[in-house]
């Protein structure tokens, strides 16, 4: 009964720190207030603390804690959401923050949040499909309802072939969606279930329907690297079954256009982008004012998201229908609020982290049951895509990614501990066995 209701608690934990970013569109329908959201989120992180039940902190866990204080260092020094009363996006920030040491120090965690990130990734992929099929009752009672009555993007997005989801903008669902491809890919690659093959297929077709290239491209771009990174010891008979099933799938795409003509809105825009010589889609002002706040302060800085303040006093205007925008690209705002120190903080965690990932991998993989080396491979190929579409988005700065970063991030720490103590038992083992043999 007692092993029942720390389980109990552990999921419900999860639930709620997972929540609020996967449904961030609704967060005043799902909480009263950010003070009441804030409180409920501590609580879930202070039971997952106190079921890990650390008697001490050991070298790592120290590690990882300082890394987290001098990260909240140079989110909180000048931090400029002050200005934009934004004071609930930096204390979730912070609070996300500690979920590398909380996963690390709690093994029985990970596959809790594997499971219900999976619930909120068929969330999503059912709620794109009912968008696309159902627009009459979407119109009539989902989007009042998400908008809160208000006007929104989520109306113009789909007037123009693009689908929101259970969100209010595109690039929401994209998220998401690019979430719920590599998850149910890595899950299929270990698995060899059709049911994860189904929810792979669906789920990038739900992605295709958002008509997001970076997005898009990113995501595949990653599922082929992990692909060929697990294949890595065959890759040679392999290549041609991979290059075989995207013929496949690109007939079988075009074939579905004919019903579903969105789905093509990726390449349309590609294409378009392309013949405009527009690549960047009129982000170049952006990325201009992002290295021009960096001339100010190149050392350490200008302050966390003075980006968006000064986007507001710079750029904003009528053209743009949301206010205190970020760069759309991590690493100009980050040079440009952190400055080249707070740069290569940033760079180094996530280089040692993506290449800890893939150590892992390798070194684990014959080792485990199913479902561990898949929580490896999600790890690896999110942190992949996370970093590819730093060059183009705001995942940093976006609840919907970050949260996911950060998970991916205390996964990949949590097993290179375990490896860490297998090799000491190891080492262990054979003292002992040579002292006997002596």
């Amino acid at each position: 009964m007692k092993f029942e209701l720390k389980k109990v608690l552990i999921y419900l934990s999860c639930f709620i720190i997972l929540v609020y970013p996967f449904n961030y569109t609704i967060k005043s329908r799902l909480f009263p207030n950010t003070t009441m959201m804030l409180f409920i989120s501590i609580s879930a992180f202070v039971i997952l603390l106190i079921f890990s039940k650390i008697k001490r902190i050991t070298k790592s866990q120290f590690n990882v804690l300082i890394v987290t204080v001098i990260a909240i260092l140079f989110e909180i020094f000048r931090n400029y959401y002050f200005k934009e009363n934004s004071e609930g996006k930096v204390l979730f920030f912070t609070l996300y923050l500690f979920l590398p040491f909380i996963i690390m120090s709690n093994q029985y965690v990970v596959k809790p949040f594997f499971n219900i990130i999976k619930l909120f990734c068929i969330e999503h992929i059912c709620g794109t499909f009912f968008v696309q099929f159902f627009k009459g009752m979407y119109f009539s009672y989902i989007l009042p309802w998400l908008s809160n009555g208000l006007d929104s993007v989520a109306y113009a997005n789909i007037m123009n072939g693009y689908n929101p989801g259970l969100t209010l903008h595109y690039s929401t669902n994209g998220i998401y969606l690019s979430i719920s491809t590599i998850l149910f890919f890595c899950k299929y690659i270990k698995d060899k279930r059709k049911s994860s093959l189904i929810f792979t297929i669906l789920s990038l077709i739900a992605l295709l329907l958002t008509g997001k290239r970076a997005h898009t491209l990113f995501v595949i771009v990653t599922c082929v690297a992990v692909y060929i990174f697990h294949c890595r010891e065959k890759i040679s008979n392999k290549l041609m079954k991979l290059f075989i099933v995207m013929i496949i799938g690109l007939i079988s795409l075009l074939s579905l256009s004919t019903i579903v003509p969105q789905i093509l809105n990726v390449f349309n825009r590609f294409e378009e982008s392309i013949a405009k010589g527009e690549m960047l889609s009129g982000r170049e002002p952006f990325y201009e004012l992002a290295w021009d706040l960096w001339s100010k302060n190149k050392i350490i800085g200008i302050g966390w998201g003075a980006f968006s303040y000064y986007f507001q006093i710079n750029l904003y205007g009528p053209e743009f229908i949301y206010g205190y925008l970020d760069a759309h690209n991590v690493y100009l705002q980050i040079l440009c609020e952190c400055g080249i120190v707070g740069f290569i903080f940033f760079i180094s965690i996530a280089i040692y982290s993506f290449w800890r990932s893939w150590e892992n991998i390798k070194e684990l993989k014959n080792n485990f049951k199913k479902d561990i080396y898949f929580q490896l491979l999600f790890s690896f190929g999110f942190q992949m895509f996370f970093l590819l579409y730093c060059f183009s988005g705001n995942p940093l700065y976006d609840i919907q990614c970050y949260v996911i970063y950060f998970i991916t991030l205390g996964v990949t720490l949590q097993y290179k501990n375990y490896l860490q103590i297998k090799k000491v038992g190891e080492n262990d083992e054979k003292s002992i066995n040579n002292s006997t043999s002596l």
